[in-house]
């Protein structure tokens, strides 16, 4: 476990498991080493893959972690699907609901999304109904749209800034929506995790057309209020039409949405849960979206606006995927330790050179009184064919060659 800081649990297990994935998972009996990580197939940079066997027994990675058996708080580390966020906590009656889900927004970045009366106040949603688009900053007041609260640790910390809000009463071609979009800026999640819930995890992004559930309209969704319940769509009525009666939340918030999905169940969602994400498995396994919850009815069912139309609206192809992101993070990772080796070995190089240039100006220091003594001698050399001219150009010298 030292050489591995994700490993969390070591065990043994008379089966060994191939292709995790929910689709394709096979059990082999097989006696095997289980290591436990967060998450498959992350290995960070400065560690070795674990071997395929120790002690020629083979070994088993899975998802799982430990953690110890102390007082449980309603705190999470990091934004999840369903989990509680509301406008601001100093309104004279802040307004709360559940996280939907994260996109990634060719704009924004990483953004939330839940129902627009979630977040807005009764003058935004009303500018909303009327314009059917905000776009923050409001012009010409300039005032933000809003800030997005978020419980950590028994504290209200501010996870976002309201950027964008959307409304469509819908008919009966089109459907309904009121979203709200806020760019994430604290609390940022690294992985598609529900709130309250460990086991769980919903990391493609991909969504579902509730037309393709003829054959299985179950569906679960993860709530602030509720948590995790399960229920199926009502097949009478997958077309519902809405209107507020004098919903009070408080000052009055009324809209209308056509199109909406009904789930028949008096358990499914209650107050407190707007915003949260209906979910469903396909065929393979593999968890979807198919929807928002939106309200309920005074006889119990469950409205839900489909996810498509609001993707749609959002102008983006999905919710955020994060094995994509995660390998995207990884790759950022490489570069970055890349980076830092192509730095330290250019400063390895410059550090070679100037050693070098040092060498050499010692070398040359050490030839340089013998070049000194060469100019000397030249010089002394110069000085005597001057003095032999003198001499042979000097009269009395002259006189001696004559008296010879």
């Amino acid at each position: 476990m030292k050489n591995h800081k994700y490993l969390s649990i070591i065990t043994a297990s008379p089966v060994r498991s191939r292709n995790y994935k929910p689709s394709c998972l096979t059990l082999i009996p097989e006696a095997c080493i289980c290591l436990y990580v967060p998450v498959k197939g992350y290995i960070p940079i400065d560690e070795v893959p674990f071997r395929t066997s120790y002690n020629n027994i083979r070994t088993d990675v899975r998802e799982g972690i430990f953690t110890p058996y102390m007082h449980s708080q309603d705190t999470e580390d990091c934004l999840r699907f369903g989990c509680q966020i509301e406008n601001s906590p100093l309104c004279d009656t802040p307004q709360s609901g559940a996280l939907c889900g994260f996109i990634e927004h060719p704009r924004y970045g990483t953004c939330g999304i839940t129902s627009a009366h979630v977040l807005l106040n009764h003058e935004k949603f009303e500018k909303l109904k009327r314009e059917g688009e905000i776009v923050s900053p409001l012009f010409p007041e300039n005032r933000s749209l809003g800030y997005v609260y978020w419980r950590c640790s028994e504290k209200q910390i501010r996870t976002g800034e309201i950027v964008r809000a959307l409304y469509c009463t819908g008919d009966e071609e089109e459907t309904g929506y009121e979203v709200t979009l806020f760019k994430v800026t604290s609390g940022r999640p690294k992985t598609g995790q529900f709130y309250g819930d460990e086991c769980e995890t919903y990391n493609t992004g991909f969504t579902y057309d509730y037309l393709w559930m003829a054959d299985s309209p179950f569906v679960f969704k993860y709530g602030w209020k509720t948590k995790k319940t399960e229920a199926k769509f009502d097949d009478d009525n997958i077309c519902v039409s809405v209107k507020t009666a004098n919903v009070v939340l408080g000052e009055t918030l009324s809209f209308e949405l056509h199109g909406q999905l009904s789930v028949t169940s008096k358990t499914f969602a209650d107050k407190g849960d707007s915003g949260a994400p209906v979910l469903t498995r396909r065929h393979d396994g593999e968890i979807v979206c198919v929807g928002m919850v939106t309200g309920g009815t005074s006889f119990g069912d469950t409205v839900v606006t489909p996810i498509r139309p609001i993707l749609k609206a959002l102008k983006v192809s999905g919710l955020k995927n994060f094995e994509t992101s995660n390998h995207a993070d990884r790759l950022d990772q490489i570069v970055g330790s890349l980076q830092k080796m192509d730095t330290k070995l250019e400063q390895l190089l410059k550090l070679s050179k100037s050693q070098k240039e040092e060498k050499k100006e010692g070398q040359d220091s050490d030839t340089q009184p013998g070049l000194n003594s060469y100019e000397e001698i030249n010089i002394n050399s110069d000085t005597k064919s001057e003095i032999l001219k003198r001499k042979a150009n000097s009269p009395n010298l002259n006189r001696k060659k004559k008296k010879e």
